[in-house]
């Protein structure tokens, strides 16, 4: 099984199809795959120095499973060094990078924003709980309401 370094540190390199799911590096065509696929869609702002930085202790699971939940995203990643991606950061209002957004299946709703680096269980965490690609339920409490 590939690792999830292997994983990650390809595409961001490369930006290669991997396990039959793509990691764009245009924001728009990221954007309008998730739309046609309603799936969620990852996004990882970083800059060229510090991709591995952010990458390599995420990278380290040998969780299966987290292969298979990237599986359930549209994957895009924005390189904020190039005019390009400071553009992307920009529309994001990210100033500090690593940024991880993900956005809902309808590619409407921000889910969830991450800024810096995240260790496996908060990587695993994220993708777990957005997998969906919907708002996770909330467990309803009673409100009370005094006059």
């Amino acid at each position: 099984m590939i690792s999830m370094l292997n994983w990650v540190a390809g595409v961001a390199f490369i930006l290669a199809p991997i396990a039959g799911d793509r990691w764009h590096n245009d924001y728009g065509v990221a954007f309008r795959s998730t739309k046609e696929a309603q799936r969620p869609l990852l996004v990882v702002l970083d800059t060229h120095a510090r991709r591995l930085a952010h990458i390599e202790p995420v990278s380290q699971s040998s969780r299966v499973d987290d292969n298979a939940l990237l599986e359930k995203f549209t994957l895009c990643h924005i390189d904020v060094t190039t005019p390009y991606g400071r553009t992307v950061a920009e529309s994001f209002r990210a100033k500090t990078f690593p940024t991880t957004v993900i956005i809902d299946k309808s590619a409407s709703v921000k889910l969830v924003t991450k800024v810096g680096k995240m260790n496996d269980q908060e990587l695993h965490s994220m993708l777990v709980k957005y997998q969906s690609g919907e708002l996770p339920a909330v467990a309803a409490s009673p409100v009370v309401c005094k006059t």
